[in-house]
Order: structure tokens, then sequence, then C-alpha cells
């Protein structure tokens, strides 16, 4: 797992990356509406942007959560 992070051309902006090495992601959507613990509600609580993609190649994923 990989952890990034950057600011944007906004100085009051953060944008925050976890890279997984599996393509997938069961039940984000699910964790996002607190149903898998409630870290992943909260921060869209907060208003932060919380999406996944795939890697280049599907070989991994990206979470990404931006404020």
């Amino acid at each position: 797992m990989d952890v990034g992070g950057d600011r944007t051309q906004d100085p009051c902006s953060l944008a925050s990356e976890v890279q997984g090495r599996f393509p997938d992601l069961p039940g984000f959507a699910a964790a996002v509406r607190g149903e898998h613990g409630q870290g992943l509600r909260w921060i869209d609580r907060l208003g932060v942007a919380v999406s996944w993609f795939l890697d280049v190649g599907a070989s991994g994923k990206t979470l990404r959560a931006a404020a």
C-alpha cells in the first residue's frame, strides 16, 4: 500500500491518495454510508469527496479523498 498527499492550487485544499494492489474495492458505497465502520462515513459528512479508480492496466486501485 502506498499513501500520498498533495496540495492543490487552492491553499485551503488537500488531496490524499492510498493505492492498493488489488483492483477491486467491494463494499465501497456501503462503507461511505457507515455500514462497515465509521471512518469513511465521517469523512463524507465533513464534505470530503471520496472516490476510487482503477490504476493504469487495472493492476490495482487508488482511493482518493479531496477537500
